[in-house]
């Protein structure tokens, strides 16, 4: 993972960027717990809605701000329980989560900047990688009818 900045309001936080299938998947699963002011963003590449973070593997609470393509705090989530997925109905590209406490001061319109500029923006697109999957189904259903 890339490592950069998020600013909201006065606030930093040091982040690694998430932007491969991998490191999205991954992200704090696994991990007792992080530093103060430090966290992962979370770079989706095209707006998303109804998205499920998945908490099954969390050992810590989360705080989560959901951004949208222009930069700015569209959700926020305050102390997400491990066990327990959450689904924001905003529309947005990229999401930020630290530990619980740390988002209790942001608002919905906050402008987000970041160190990396392509944090917000060059992600990956899940629907070519839906489609690509779809087809490969297809093609070896269509072999296995031929055989």
């Amino acid at each position: 993972m890339d490592n950069g900045t998020v600013t909201i309001g006065n606030k930093v936080w040091n982040v690694q960027i998430a932007s491969s299938p991998a490191d999205i998947q991954q992200g704090f699963s696994g991990v007792t717990g992080t530093p103060f002011q430090t966290g992962i963003l979370f770079n989706l590449g095209l707006p998303y809605t109804g998205l499920t973070i998945n908490m099954h593997l969390m050992l810590f609470p989360l705080d989560i701000a959901f951004i949208d393509s222009n930069g700015r705090v569209v959700d926020i989530a305050l102390g997400v329980q491990p066990l327990h997925d959450y689904v924001s109905n905003s529309t947005y590209s990229s999401f930020m989560e630290v530990n619980a406490g740390e988002l209790a001061d942001l608002r919905i319109g906050d402008n987000v900047t970041t160190s990396n500029s392509r944090s917000l923006t060059a992600g990956i697109n899940f629907n070519i990688i839906i489609q690509a999957m779809l087809v490969i189904m297809i093609m070896k259903m269509m072999m296995g009818a031929v055989k």
